[in-house]
């Protein structure tokens, strides 16, 4: 363990998009400052509760490894006592086959694949149907997703500037299915998952929502035939143009949440060119 805590000590922070079921979840945030490790965890989807914090003396070599911390570096073969972040319960993480770039093995008693660079940080972790992808240095720490984007500008149509191709703005509101919505939108990627499972040929959309001057991540669900419709939303009593809705393409919306974040990318109103329009 000593030997894995000095290979470590070069590491400071580093941010992995999370990804569940192939939808961006979230971002966590490794660091390493002063002989503590501190594992940061920000959801997407949450307004409530969206960032949680674990922080681990290192001082102590016969305490368990954090999970993260481990997975952090290329670890040896063989097993050592580990501990999970945020529920803090000890579990054994074992290294089965270690080769040059790759390492496989289990923990919490489920097989892992992860992936090394030449350095022997971690670029991507995959645990069942979770998969953390290395994005960049962390640097100062973001407001967190709950608070939403900002929004510039005046018009009728949201857009993401500079453009990105593939975002689509709804002609109509998706409609509702609730009778009454869900409190601070904290299942919306849930029950648009449980939606399109339950619905053949419908499909999960990830993007913004509007509430109250701010745009806020936000998953709904299009059937096969076209339609948007939204499991988190109260149903409405007859269908409305949409005001709220933007989808992004589903494959950078995780990278599109991080650089709006970040304020490498903003969210604009502007004027009215027609459904479907980027």
């Amino acid at each position: 363990m000593v030997s894995t805590l000095a290979a470590l000590a070069v590491l400071a922070q580093t941010r992995y998009q999370f990804e569940l079921d192939g939808a961006p979840v979230g971002a966590v945030e490794l660091s390493r400052k002063a002989g503590r490790y501190t594992y940061r965890s920000t959801h997407v989807y949450r307004r409530s509760r969206a960032e949680r914090v674990d922080t681990f003396d290192l001082g102590d070599p016969k305490q368990p490894v954090p999970e993260g911390y481990w997975l952090w570096r290329k670890p040896k073969a063989g097993c050592v006592e580990g501990v999970a972040e945020l529920t803090r319960v000890r579990e054994p993480l074992c290294a089965e086959a270690v080769e040059k770039y790759e390492v496989r093995g289990t923990v919490r008693g489920a097989p892992f694949t992860a992936r090394y660079d030449l350095e022997g940080e971690l670029l991507e972790l995959v645990v069942g149907k979770s998969r953390f992808v290395r994005n960049g240095t962390a640097g100062e720490k973001p407001p967190p997703y709950a608070k939403g984007f900002a929004i510039a500008g005046r018009g009728k149509q949201l857009a993401l500037e500079p453009e990105v191709q593939g975002a689509r703005w709804p002609a109509d509101e998706p409609s509702g299915t609730r009778s009454a919505p869900v409190a601070y939108a904290d299942s919306c990627l849930e029950l648009a998952t449980a939606y399109v499972a339950a619905n053949p040929g419908a499909r999960l959309a990830l993007g913004v929502v509007v509430e109250k001057g701010r745009a806020y991540p936000h998953a709904w669900a299009v059937t096969a035939s076209g339609a948007d419709v939204d499991p988190s939303a109260k149903a409405a009593a007859f269908a409305r143009a949409n005001t709220a809705y933007l989808e992004l393409p589903p494959a950078e919306a995780g990278r599109l949440y991080l650089e709006l974040l970040e304020g490498r990318r903003k969210l604009v109103w502007r004027s009215e060119v027609g459904p479907g329009s980027p």
